[in-house]
């Protein structure tokens, strides 16, 4: 058995749309509501990426990371010095104005990563997949984090997946109300051990 080609198999799967035209549809409302709330000459007016940002951005990338699609590591990024930021500012610039992200950054590689080297290595539920996106984009995502991210909250109930918070106080709650209804054997909800 071939453990890439099922997971390949696998992920092709889970990659299909559920709904015949969905992509078409959600592209169409998409569209239609960009033209309507865009001011053309609002584009002129959009923030100017910082060169300092986009410098203090590529400062924070890890070393040793993979590479996505189009081979460009983080150490091209970090040690591509000041001029390197400087055309990159220029880049996120245009890109932010003209409301324009290069059709590159949808694309990323799943790759299947063996969670226990002592378990069975024939079955797919001994891996789990990570996505190796380019990294220009990775940069792009930070630098945009950096600017909007003050605009951009969750609600106070949101568990996981928040800046210096974990899962354990959701898995907490989840776990403790399993518990209770499993006491009271409540029929009503899925009951797990």
């Amino acid at each position: 058995m071939n453990i890439l080609d099922e997971f390949t198999t696998y992920y092709t799967k889970v990659g299909q749309t559920n709904s015949v035209g969905a992509d078409d549809k959600f592209k169409s409302f998409v569209t239609s509501f960009i033209q309507a709330e865009t001011n053309i000459n609002s584009h002129s007016n959009a923030l100017m990426v910082d060169v300092l940002v986009v410098q203090e951005k590529m400062n924070d990338l890890k070393l040793r990371k993979a590479a996505g699609h189009d081979n460009i590591q983080n150490e091209h990024l970090i040690f591509g010095g000041s001029n390197l930021a400087v055309h990159l500012s220029l880049l996120f610039t245009a890109m932010v104005r003209h409301a324009f992200v290069p059709e590159s950054f949808r694309y990323g590689i799943i790759k299947p990563i063996l969670k226990n080297k002592h378990g069975d290595q024939t079955n797919l539920d001994m891996y789990r997949g990570i996505t190796l996106t380019p990294t220009i984009s990775k940069l792009f995502e930070a630098v945009l984090l950096s600017i909007y991210g003050s605009y951009l909250n969750s609600d106070p109930l949101q568990f996981g997946f928040k800046k210096d918070s974990g899962c354990n106080h959701a898995l907490f709650t989840f776990s403790e109300s399993v518990k209770f209804y499993n006491k009271r054997g409540n029929k009503g909800l899925l009951c797990f051990s």
